[in-house]
């Protein structure tokens, strides 16, 4: 019989807070007549104790949530539900009793809280997502820390966004008119700009991390979210802010840049070409395109010329931030109106 997983977690919680001679005491005392317990919770000191171990949940049991429903974290904020549960992170509804609203919380899953590149990792998303301020871009608010049985959470409050992300609009309709497409194009584009200003690179943009909601009187509101592999743009900053190593290679590799790909130092214009990719995907519906292999010869001519800009393979040619391409996109009104499908 597989152990229970809140069992686990309240384990090795306790284990962790003992040096290893009363470590090994209270195991055999605590997990007597349980060994799939365990070896449950051995691995996961295991994976502690190796700090440049791989990130990954327990290969058998899902991870318990770090918080539950009602929990009252710093006497603020009120725990409604887990939304969602990502790579190594979980995103929850809280109630922020202070300010009387309703807000996302991101925090570190059970399974990787004792990871310090984890949670150094988790810092610096809430480090650059501060850094941008605009509404094509998810708002980021208070930092927290909370001591749970695994450890200290490290989370930080958001914006809560209400609506389907971009991914899951072209999964359900294949692709947009032009039309439709430019509507979403351009505050995309306008997002990343902001990124770009705030002197980052984005690094992981891809319609998952496009979300499609509203604003207080209804307006579409198209939000650039996830900043969790966000960095400076120069290599200069990112030697202060990250101590990054060149050929690190950490995105969605379908949605890279050639030197994304090849572990060299990025620019904004990584960004470009993965917004030149998901241009693609918006209006031929094929996923994301290989470098080399997009001819979007059906579309117009101006979306033609935009998206091989953006997807050129030397990043000197293509535009060099992403406020360029939103330049282009505002051009397209005053050209002829877009045509439609038939």
């Amino acid at each position: 019989m597989e152990p229970d997983w809140a069992d686990v977690k309240e384990v090795y919680g306790e284990a962790l807070e003992r040096d290893s001679q009363a470590r090994t005491a209270y195991l055999d005392e605590a997990c007597s007549g349980q060994p799939r317990l365990r070896a449950e919770v051995d691995r996961l000191l295991r994976e502690n104790d190796d700090d440049d171990g791989p990130l990954s949940e327990p290969s058998i049991w899902k991870p318990a949530e770090v918080f539950a429903p009602g929990e009252v974290i710093q006497d603020r904020f009120v725990v409604v539900r887990l939304i969602g549960r990502g790579g190594i992170g979980e995103v929850y509804e809280v109630q922020d009793r202070l300010m009387e609203r309703r807000l996302a919380m991101k925090t570190l899953q059970s399974s990787v809280l004792s990871k310090a590149d984890a949670r150094g990792r988790f810092k610096r998303e809430i480090l650059m997502g501060q850094k941008v301020s605009h509404r094509n871009c998810c708002r980021i608010y208070d930092a927290i820390l909370t001591k749970t049985g695994w450890g200290e959470a490290v989370s930080f409050t958001m914006e809560l966004l209400e609506g389907e992300t971009l991914a899951q609009r072209l999964s359900r309709d294949g692709h947009l008119r032009e039309g439709e497409a430019w509507a979403l194009a351009l505050p995309m584009a306008q997002g990343l700009a902001a990124v770009h200003e705030a002197g980052l690179v984005h690094r992981d943009f891809k319609p998952a991390n496009v979300v499609l909601s509203r604003d207080d009187s209804g307006q579409q509101r198209v939000v650039v979210t996830d900043f969790g592999l966000t960095r400076p743009g120069s290599k200069e900053q990112a030697e202060v802010f990250w101590r990054s190593q060149t050929g690190q290679i950490l995105g969605t590799e379908s949605y890279m840049a050639p030197e994304q790909r090849e572990g060299r130092d990025l620019t904004p214009a990584a960004d470009v070409y993965a917004l030149g990719l998901v241009l693609v995907e918006m209006l031929q519906g094929a996923g994301p395109a290989k470098a080399g292999h997009v001819r979007p010869t059906a579309l117009r001519g101006h979306w033609t010329e935009l998206i091989n800009r953006c997807l050129q393979r030397d990043p000197a040619e293509r535009p060099q931030s992403a406020a360029e391409v939103a330049a282009t996109l505002r051009g397209f009104v005053r050209m002829p109106p877009p045509k439609r499908d038939s």
